[in-house]
């Protein structure tokens, strides 16, 4: 029998502030079974949580990610959307979400659109991740990036992933 899958975007976006460990948190408490979220590469070339490229719209800080360290990252707080969200949020690394959602049935991990130099070291680093934590079958690597998803597939044929496109033109 199939069921209806239950995905958080960006953890539960819309409810708690997007991409952070309190925000994956309350997406497992509303009993989602599956969450998508979006991967940048610090200063520092940390895995970081984060979706935009900059940290303007959901930090108290400005700049681009890729400016900043991850201990400087995590620092920021990310409850822009939220003020009175009852607990400060800094920007995650990868491996403190995966402690957090590891569990979760399914895990859509979204590798942002980068310079290829940096989806070099980018990628494997994900892959390298996640296959070390055993949730190779239950992540999906995704991007609107194709050279981000030609990565993946010379670094590991056999991950499941997938391209985002933006429909909205014929492009496409």
């Amino acid at each position: 029998m199939r069921r209806i899958q239950l995905t958080g975007h960006r953890g539960a976006g819309g409810e708690a502030p997007e991409n952070t460990l309190s925000g994956f948190r309350y997406a497992k408490r509303l009993g989602l079974t599956a969450v998508e979220f979006d991967i940048h590469l610090s200063r520092d070339d940390q895995l970081v949580v984060i979706h935009d490229a900059t940290v303007d719209r959901t930090t108290n800080g400005s700049g681009p990610v890729a400016d900043f360290t991850a201990a400087e990252l995590a620092a920021l707080d990310a409850r822009a959307a939220f003020p009175d969200w009852p607990e400060p949020c800094g920007v995650p690394t990868l491996p403190e979400v995966l402690d957090v959602i590891g569990d979760l049935e399914r895990v859509q991990v979204e590798i942002k659109r980068d310079e290829r130099e940096r989806l070099e070291r980018l990628v494997p680093a994900v892959l390298r991740l996640v296959s070390e934590r055993g949730l190779t079958d239950r992540v999906v690597v995704t991007s609107f990036e194709p050279v981000a998803l030609e990565l993946v597939q010379r670094h590991a044929p056999l991950q499941p992933r997938g391209y985002i496109g933006a429909w909205d033109s014929q492009d496409f």
